[in-house]
């Protein structure tokens, strides 16, 4: 597959897409990009586009997943899609089932977190066209198979901490 072509298709319909009307991070003094030490996930061969961007990430390579470290500041449009649809997260259910939820791990760092402020609540259309795009990316066998991995990590999480 042209890996490249592919997230140039799916960054083109995800960079538009805010969780918020304005920039979210606005609420926190983008808390998520300041903590930034653990870097953030990236989607299978999601480097081979990032990598023809001009940006300053630094990539580290595993043998599951990619990892992105950033420096806290960077141009919006060439954020990777971990950062776009922060603080949601595609769980893809045994079943097959996809639901795009919360992702427990913004629990410490992310005010959209926690629903007290009507004012504060997600765009409903945010979480649905995040869900009509990862139901075409999870087309992909190897997007399928991390998209379970990570849901399957994040549910343990969940059962950790409560």
């Amino acid at each position: 597959m042209d890996w490249i072509n592919y997230y140039k298709h799916i960054y083109n319909k995800i960079s538009p897409l805010t969780p918020l009307y304005f920039d979210c991070g606005e609420l926190c003094n983008q808390k998520c990009c300041q903590d930034n030490g653990k870097g953030m996930i990236l989607f299978p061969h999601e480097k081979e586009y990032l990598n023809t961007l001009s940006t300053d990430f630094t990539i580290v390579e595993n043998n599951d997943f990619d990892t992105l470290f950033c420096t806290g500041v960077c141009q919006r449009e060439t954020r990777p899609i971990a950062c776009v649809i922060y603080p949601l997260f595609p769980y893809l259910y045994e079943d097959g089932r996809l639901d795009i939820r919360i992702d427990i791990r913004g629990k410490n760092s992310c005010p959209l977190y926690y629903d007290d402020f009507e004012e504060l609540s997600l765009q409903p259309l945010f979480r649905l066209k995040l869900f009509v795009l990862f139901e075409e990316m999870i087309k992909d066998k190897e997007i399928f198979k991390f998209l379970r991995m990570m849901t399957d990590e994040l549910l343990t999480i969940e059962k950790l901490t409560k």
